[in-house]
């Protein structure tokens, strides 16, 4: 956490500038609550961005995963800073609005909180690889439990265009 707060003082990636988009996929593995499924299921998304300020991410993220009967897509909307670790490592750290849609064994949709801390690693002139952890909090869940907390884990791959 302390590392986390030293980089958010360190001068953005120059490539943040107002404008500057980025898309990427990714692999995610998601441990829902133990209310909608005990075991961890395994998926695949992908995210666009938009640099608004530098330094700030506005990002959109839609994955889908498929285990035991069960679908689950989770939307996110978040805003993420994001802060140079190094030369070419970044941290970052979001919050937003999660949208989940279940299908299969539990048909429904729900929403609440999702938060993300993670880090890029710049490969190429534009292109990056992300790992990152969420959490989402659902207050008032589908299945009808009295909250639901999702973890997941993401790592991908990325490319950046527009200004820089």
């Amino acid at each position: 956490m302390m590392l986390l707060l030293a980089a958010v003082g360190v001068a953005p990636v120059a490539a943040q500038r107002l404008g500057t988009a980025e898309v990427s996929v990714f692999g995610r593995a998601t441990l829902m609550d133990p209310s909608v499924r005990s075991d961890p299921a395994a998926g695949i998304g992908g995210r666009v961005g938009v640099f608004v300020r530098p330094g700030w991410l506005l990002e959109v993220d839609l994955s889908t995963t498929s285990a035991g009967g069960l679908d689950y897509r989770p939307l996110h909307v978040r805003l993420n800073t994001i802060a140079a670790a190094s030369d070419r490592a970044s941290l970052i750290a979001g919050v937003g609005y999660v949208h989940d849609s279940y299908g299969g064994g539990l048909q429904g949709h729900d929403g609440g909180v999702g938060a993300l801390v993670g880090l890029r690693f710049g490969l190429r002139r534009a292109m990056f690889w992300r790992l990152d952890a969420t959490l989402d909090y659902i207050p008032s869940p589908a299945n009808g439990v009295g909250d639901n907390w999702h973890t997941g884990g993401q790592v991908g791959v990325g490319y950046r265009f527009g200004p820089s």
